[in-house]
């Protein structure tokens, strides 16, 4: 699923998306999980999959592409959220561009503190920085949002192959 996001804010245009991938399963209801499968069975042919199961839905992943951080439910309850971090502080995004809006790496920390995600991935540094720093950055973020969770960055210019399997900032 695709959703709108706030990069390139133009009244009734959309210029620029966020994704999400999740996965839906039909669970069976708790009322009907001691039932031996034999009534189990009987009970789905008289009253139809509805009636026994229930759906249930995960993200899976989220990925911000260009987009400040404008709404924290967008992100929420995703097994791993991929989102940019163009500058380290909020104090930066207050002197760029109006047209094309980005986010910081401190606003991005504070949300991920906030809401529940299994993993984060952060991305699309501005080439302005060094590495050293914004790794530095990210572990001063880490300690001060109380950050438990695995988080793994994308250097700049550079491909990641099988990030999740590398290693974490943390």
């Amino acid at each position: 699923m695709c959703f709108e996001n706030k990069h390139i804010d133009i009244p009734n245009q959309l210029k620029s998306i966020s994704s999400r991938v999740s996965e839906t399963k039909n669970k069976l209801k708790t009322e009907f999980k001691n039932l031996v499968p034999k009534d189990l069975i009987a009970l789905k042919k008289e009253k139809g999959d509805d009636y026994i199961y229930e759906k249930v839905e995960k993200t899976i992943l989220t990925y911000s592409g260009d987009t400040p951080v404008f709404d924290y439910s967008k992100y929420d309850n995703s097994e791993i959220l991929i989102h940019e971090a163009t500058f380290l502080t909020k104090e930066e995004l207050e002197t760029g561009n109006d047209k094309n809006k980005h986010s910081s790496l401190e606003e991005v920390m504070e949300m991920a503190a906030n809401i529940k995600i299994d993993t984060l991935i952060l991305g699309h540094f501005s080439s302005r920085y060094d590495m050293n720093d914004i790794d530095n950055n990210i572990r001063a973020y880490i300690k001060h949002y109380n950050i438990k969770i695995p988080v793994y960055r994308i250097p700049i210019g550079k491909t990641q192959r099988d990030i999740l399997n590398g290693k974490t900032i943390n």
